[in-house]
């Protein structure tokens, strides 16, 4: 069996993910929030969501709970690298050049440490069940994980973005858990 390689495997993602119907991706995304939501409801620290993109898992519900329990962290790439804002309102976000929301740096508090205690919700186009991960070959969340390996991660997907195999790189980080909805 030849295995493809990432970005072979980017490629074969992105058109899987282009192709979920709306309904199921809508359904999947209601089933991740409402998980989410009751797993992180007994816990009172910081949540380092995503702004999800049209193709993602949408953490839209979830983000404005977490903002409203104070709780919320979103990032930001300033100057090719990952930044981590709190974010005390989802008005406090802007859209990027790239059309991304992220926070709008002179609302939001960059975020230098964190507790022990917070979570990283990690997005990718792919994982695997042993917590590898594919992502857009930017290397951003690469870069950034391992100034935070203290701290539970965890990578929310479709269960359509699920892999058998995902070729990693010694730079690659491992995701703590997977969910896949």
């Amino acid at each position: 069996m030849i295995l493809p390689n990432k970005t072979i495997l980017r490629l074969i993602l992105r058109k899987t993910l282009f192709h979920l119907n709306p309904e199921r991706k809508s359904q999947a995304s209601l089933l991740a929030c409402r998980f989410l939501q009751e797993s992180l409801k007994t816990s009172s620290h910081p949540v380092l969501s995503f702004a999800s993109k049209p193709f993602e898992i949408n953490l839209w519900p979830l983000n404005r709970w977490l903002a409203q329990e104070k709780r919320l962290l979103l990032p930001k790439v300033l100057n090719d690298k990952i930044e981590i804002f709190e974010v005390p309102c989802l008005k406090n976000l802007r859209i990027s050049s790239l059309g991304i929301q992220e926070p709008n740096e002179y609302l939001c508090s960059k975020i230098e440490t964190l507790p022990a205690e917070s979570l990283f919700l990690i997005p990718a186009l792919g994982f695997d069940e042993v917590g590898s991960r594919v992502g857009h070959g930017k290397g951003h969340y690469d870069r950034l994980l391992p100034s935070f390996s203290h701290l539970e991660t965890w990578g929310i997907g479709f269960e359509e973005q699920k892999c058998d195999f995902i070729p990693t790189e010694e730079h690659d980080f491992y995701m703590n858990e997977v969910y896949f909805f």
